[in-house]
């Protein structure tokens, strides 16, 4: 997972805060946390924290974060915002099917795609290992999966930002594959970076993640000794839960170490 974003997470923050919501995330990982949690959440671990965004509003809040990830780019970025906020946050360059940390944590969250990165039974078997080994007793672990039943093979999808502050344009076009017998999503991105009428960067890149419905996903937590505690649909672009999974893309499992 190491070559993912290279060039993606120089550009990430630029197209991901013109549309997504994270304080409305965060707020409902503080439901989540009163509602679910046996005991007071203080220490947080963020995994595939990306350019640090949920660590740093989560930081504001009063917890202890710590945020690992694969991409040396999203780290360099992460540790980028919190000098820059003067937040003691504790970055950390690490892959989270192979987590070792030596401290222990209230909670868990993976947001996002991050969860889709772990293609392989052995890279979903170190990732519950790892998270198990660094929770505090029966903690909770929330994270998102895609719904198998919803993708949409050929789903074409373009976005367009403007970033005055630095006088650049970027266009992103995205098309997607899908692997039906892996259940493997494959993401084709080719990015634009314009300043004025000029091109100034263009690149590729290709994500690939993995899929599952609501009852692989329970066979996997009991397989790894979590308890599956609750599932939401998720709006991407509001944020917003709900019961009703069936028909949700994004669905966030809230789960327990048992």
């Amino acid at each position: 997972m190491g070559n993912l974003y290279r060039k993606f997470g120089k550009y990430y923050d630029q197209i991901y805060d013109s549309f997504y919501d994270y304080r409305k995330e965060c707020d409902n990982l503080e439901m989540i946390f009163s509602k679910h949690s046996k005991e007071s959440i203080n220490e947080i671990l963020d995994l595939g924290c990306g350019t640090g965004t949920h660590a740093i509003k989560l930081t504001k809040r009063g917890y202890k974060v710590t945020g690992i990830d694969v991409a040396p780019v999203m780290i360099g970025e992460a540790k980028k915002k919190a000098h820059e906020a003067d937040l003691a946050i504790d970055f950390q360059l690490q892959d989270m099917g192979k987590i070792t940390l030596p401290q222990k944590f209230d909670a868990a969250v993976c947001l996002f795609g991050g969860f889709g990165y772990l293609l392989t039974k052995e890279d979903l078997n170190g990732f519950f290992n790892g998270i198990r080994d660094c929770l505090k007793g029966p903690s909770l672990l929330i994270f998102e999966y895609w719904n198998v039943k919803t993708v949409k093979p050929g789903f074409r999808s373009w976005i367009k930002v403007e970033n005055e502050d630095k006088g650049t344009t970027i266009i992103r076009l995205s098309e997607s594959k899908w692997d039906e017998k892996d259940s493997i999503i494959s993401l084709d991105m080719e990015f634009f970076v314009f300043s004025g009428k000029e091109v100034i960067d263009r690149f590729t890149e290709v994500h690939n993640l993995l899929c599952h419905d609501k009852y692989e996903i329970d066979n996997i937590l009991r397989d790894n000794k979590f308890e599956l505690i609750e599932l939401y649909g998720k709006d991407i672009k509001s944020q917003s839960l709900g019961d009703e999974i069936e028909d949700a893309f994004n669905v966030l499992v809230v789960a327990r170490a048992i």
